[in-house]
């Protein structure tokens, strides 16, 4: 019951507030941003890469970075799905839902329209129940699609909680150091790639992302 009143977009309204009282005590640097910055003036179309433990620390900021991009984010149709999509659409992103379990083949062609369109989407890589640290292969699918980059992007936090969920959510402490790596970006596979060279990129994607878990 207590979900479902989250799940109300006024709630929204009070979860981004606490988040961004939160954020804002924190010291944010970054590393590589201004390369992707060059890369979306360039016309490159990007999906920023994130493991689900990890995208707290963005929400509050990728708006004032990516804003007039009209970024796009897939996210389930579930209880909690619901929770995000609600706080995402305030802070200007473009919520396509669904999920493997539900709606996903409709969600992903609009996530690939918009990216297409717009040039810049998001995505959560072992969401929305993981298992924490597996690509699932959505993220290479949008890219490959899409004719985006894949752009990993690492989460450290000087001083964090972290909860006992299947993720291991993270939460850096308030004024903690934050530190949001935006790394080299990874071509996606060919559109006619077989199944062998789809794996070889996820594999890839996933090898480079794993040491950067929590």
């Amino acid at each position: 019951m207590f979900r479902k009143h989250l799940g109300n977009p006024f709630a929204a309204v009070f979860i981004l507030t606490v988040i961004r009282l939160v954020s804002a005590t924190y010291r944010y640097r970054t590393k590589g941003l201004d390369r992707v910055m060059a890369k979306l003036e360039k016309g490159d179309k990007i999906l920023l890469c994130h493991w689900h433990q990890q995208f707290f620390p963005a929400i509050a900021r990728y708006g004032r970075w990516f804003n007039r991009y009209k970024p796009a984010l897939m996210i389930s149709r579930s209880e909690d799905g619901r929770i995000i999509a609600n706080v995402a659409n305030r802070v200007g992103w473009h919520t396509t839902r669904g999920s493997s379990t539900r709606g996903g083949g409709e969600a992903m062609v609009e996530m690939i329209d918009h990216v297409r369109a717009h040039g810049l989407g998001g995505h959560i890589l072992d969401g929305p129940t993981g298992p924490v640290g597996v690509v699932k292969p959505g993220a290479i699918r949008i890219a490959q699609k899409s004719g985006a980059l894949l752009v990993p992007v690492i989460l450290t936090a000087e001083k964090r909680w972290q909860a006992g969920s299947w993720d291991r959510f993270v939460i850096p402490r308030p004024f903690s150091t934050v530190v949001l790596t935006f790394e080299d970006p990874m071509e996606p596979p060919e559109r006619e790639a077989d199944p062998e060279a789809f794996e070889k990129v996820r594999k890839s994607l996933e090898e480079r992302m794993l040491p950067c878990l929590y």
